[in-house]
């Protein structure tokens, strides 16, 4: 849901007036590649099913089949169709084509290029980037989008095309992102430039996330006169209950005003009490000007931040801890772990407390309610505090990364391993930290006896990261090349590896 009402502000369809349509995902952002790779996956996994009579390339959305006849590629066609509309996707027939192919470099020719070719002179030649963004703005309309936001990448500061980029905007408010970041490479707009800025601002309230985004411009950037007008505006927003609900355009306005010092210490305090965003309390709180409101008003909010249950806040109040020098006011169990673990490197505090076990919520989290009760610091024993990084990093790539995951979880064994072994004392054999092969070569071995599961899992896992591409570039045992683990493989095997730890628990 948050998705599609994003989508409502990012999408528009070409037409005499833009058109914002509310589906589809904008062209030209990095996210539009990885959204569009997260729908057309599901193409990909059903084709790698079951043999296939035909052939399937994928470029982002550009798909070609190859077959040897007719009759397949049909075939193919009524099966991806069916796909289609299973994700909630309809094909356009009209883009649809069957042809014989009979130069094949032709054929590679009309498939999309995703390389921009890169044009290191352009950028050295401003006169001849300005040139081009007016040649691609008729009108002040854009024509090719994509080369249009290639070439403005380039662009240096210029009072002339600033003032160009500024009537694009507000013909066309969709390209806002490519050109604020151009106004962010000011050192100091001027003054006409800022003031046109802001009436574009002013004109164009309709989107939150494009009035948010020129606000921060101006105010990291704008110029000094423009600056009451701005504490203004921002103050509006603050009384506008519509406005108020967008966080984004919530806290760009707070953070105009603390900037500033337009707020008193009491709107400061309820402001991060209320915020129910995590990443504008991580973000606003660099706003908070000590000279304003005095080092131990500020101590005591950043202390505050410190207890913070999002890591991003409390890492970002740890930093700030150190940056000024201030006085850790709290009990230190009651700050974030993972930010005690950032005061305990700067060496702020001597060590962690607190009953929250970092490990253990890692493992929760991507094992689920079979580990809550496993309590590592026992099983892990001396390794503990080198792991709790480690742990949290395995949590990370199990939503993201199979062969990194396989990888890092093989050396998380190496020392549970170490620690059993030494738990044991000698009654399941000696262990050589750092050879957790030998220890996984005998499947008769009395560890493989007495803790089966674990024995099983763990080999496993040391297989499967003798196949990742991270680890060889061949199989040493098999000759065969290495490869990069399927996603898939997490989900199938995070039943057993709970299961592995579990047992190492129960008979601990």
């Amino acid at each position: 849901k948050q998705l599609c009402d994003y989508l409502k502000l990012w999408t528009a369809a070409l037409a005499e007036t833009r058109i914002y349509q509310g589906h589809g995902i904008p062209q030209g952002p990095l996210s539009s590649g990885l959204l569009s790779e997260v729908v057309l996956r599901y193409f990909d996994e059903n084709y790698t099913e079951k043999p296939r009579a035909w052939r399937y390339f994928r470029y982002v959305d550009d798909i070609r089949f190859f077959a040897k006849n007719v009759h397949d590629l049909r075939a193919m066609l009524v099966e991806m169709d069916l796909l289609s509309k299973q994700i909630g996707l309809f094909p356009q027939s009209g883009k649809i084509e069957i042809h014989r192919v009979v130069n094949i470099e032709d054929e590679i020719k009309s498939i999309s290029d995703p390389t921009e070719p890169v044009e290191v002179e352009i950028a050295l030649d401003q006169k001849r980037v300005q040139r081009q963004l007016k040649e691609l703005s008729p009108h002040f309309e854009i024509t090719n989008s994509t080369r249009f936001k290639y070439i403005l990448g380039s662009a240096q500061p210029n009072a002339a095309l600033s003032s160009r980029l500024l009537k694009i905007l507000a013909k066309q408010p969709h390209f806002y992102v490519s050109i604020f970041n151009y106004f962010e490479h000011y050192a100091l707009i001027s003054k006409q430039v800022s003031v046109d800025l802001f009436a574009v601002l002013r004109e164009n309230g309709l989107y939150a996330a494009f009035t948010a985004a020129g606000l921060r411009v101006l105010r990291d950037h704008g110029h000094s006169d423009l600056q009451p007008s701005l504490d203004r505006f921002a103050k509006s927003i603050l009384e506008d209950r519509q406005a108020m609900s967008n966080s984004e355009l919530r806290a760009t306005a707070v953070s105009i005003l603390l900037k500033q010092g337009k707020m008193t210490w009491r709107q400061t305090v309820d402001y991060f009490s209320e915020e129910q965003e995590w990443w504008p309390r991580s973000e606003v709180i660099k706003y908070v000007q000590l000279d304003h409101v005095g080092k131990p008003s500020f101590g005591s909010l950043v202390n505050d931040l410190l207890t913070d249950s999002a890591v991003d806040v409390s890492i970002v109040a740890a930093e700030l801890v150190a940056t000024h020098s201030l006085a850790l006011n709290g009990p230190i169990d009651t700050i974030n772990p993972i930010a005690q673990l950032a005061l305990k490197k700067m060496g702020l505090i001597q060590a962690r407390r607190g009953r929250i076990c970092p490990i253990r919520t890692a493992m929760q989290q991507m094992l689920g309610s079979l580990v809550e009760d496993v309590t590592w610091l026992s099983i892990l024993g001396r390794h503990y505090q080198h792991d709790v990084p480690k742990a949290i990093t395995i949590r990370a790539y199990s939503e993201t990364d199979a062969t990194s995951w396989v990888n890092i979880l093989d050396t998380f064994h190496d020392d549970l391993l170490d620690s059993l072994y030494d738990h044991e004392a000698g009654a399941i054999g000696t262990y050589q930290h750092g050879n957790i092969g030998g220890a996984l070569s005998s499947a008769t071995s009395r560890f493989a006896v007495k803790y089966p599961k674990a024995f099983r899992v763990f080999r496993e896992f040391h297989e499967k990261r003798l196949e990742s591409a991270l680890s060889h570039s061949v199989n040493r045992a098999t000759g065969k090349r290495t490869r990069f683990i399927e996603f898939r493989y997490i989900k199938q095997a995070k039943k057993r590896l709970a299961n592995a730890y579990l047992e190492i628990w129960n008979n601990w």
